[in-house]
């Protein structure tokens, strides 16, 4: 029986075992329920850290992304620099594809906003315009999302990685030139 007050129970223990369960059930088979029996606590005791599921997730997601690392530490180009982060994202999404379906529904918190600044002003920087990054960047998304969902079989993100160049080379061609 769960006991009814666990003063060990805080937002980064329940995110964390959140994320355990994710990783072991699938993240659209989390209730509430089975993640405060795992816990230890009444599905209740929950509620005092989170006002509901979908706010929970956002938070696991918001740690799944911290834990991913996908932007990427040390300078390059926009091309590489965008390679990099798309594989960085494919390499995580592929060992954790059950995000996929719920991706869509969770509201975006801080780590998620963080790598879409950073691309969005790796981009900028690169002389696309805001709109231009923010189009190329959701490009990346949409055929990560469907590399992952669709290819599974794909492990090592061939498929992927071609596709994402292809991006890069439309993108290229699209950006307006320096100087004018």
């Amino acid at each position: 029986m769960p006991s009814k007050h666990n003063t060990r129970l805080s937002r980064e223990r329940i995110i964390e075992q959140g994320l355990q369960l994710a990783s072991q059930h699938g993240v659209a088979n989390i209730t509430l329920r089975k993640l405060a029996t795992r816990l230890d606590v009444t599905p209740m005791a929950l509620y005092r850290h989170f006002a509901n599921k979908d706010e929970l997730l956002g938070e696991m997601l918001d740690a799944f992304i911290v834990r991913a690392r996908v932007i990427p530490e040390q300078p390059m180009d926009w091309q590489d620099w965008l390679l990099a982060v798309g594989n960085n994202m494919f390499e995580a999404l592929k060992q954790e594809p059950s995000w996929i379906p719920v991706f869509p529904h969770i509201r975006l918190k801080p780590a998620a906003l963080h790598v879409l600044q950073q691309c969005s002003d790796q981009l900028i920087s690169a002389g696309f315009t805001r709109t231009q990054a923010l189009e190329g960047f959701v490009t990346v998304i949409h055929c990560l999302l469907g590399a992952v969902a669709m290819h599974s079989d794909d492990n090592d993100g061939i498929a992927f990685a071609r596709s994402l160049q292809i991006i890069i080379a439309g993108m290229e061609e699209q950006r307006p030139l320096h100087g004018e």
